[in-house]
């Protein structure tokens, strides 16, 4: 699933207000979060 298709799974009406949210809480974008995530060594 695309970053910009998980705003309507969380009751977002549009994008730009799961982004905000999400940065507020995370200290980063969607973005920068899945890059990281996808990042983590796996044991």
């Amino acid at each position: 699933m695309k970053i910009s298709e998980t705003y309507l799974l969380f009751g977002f009406k549009d994008y730009s207000g799961f982004y905000k949210a999400f940065r507020k809480e995370y200290g980063m974008s969607p973005k920068e979060w899945q890059e990281t995530v996808m990042n983590i060594p796996e044991f």
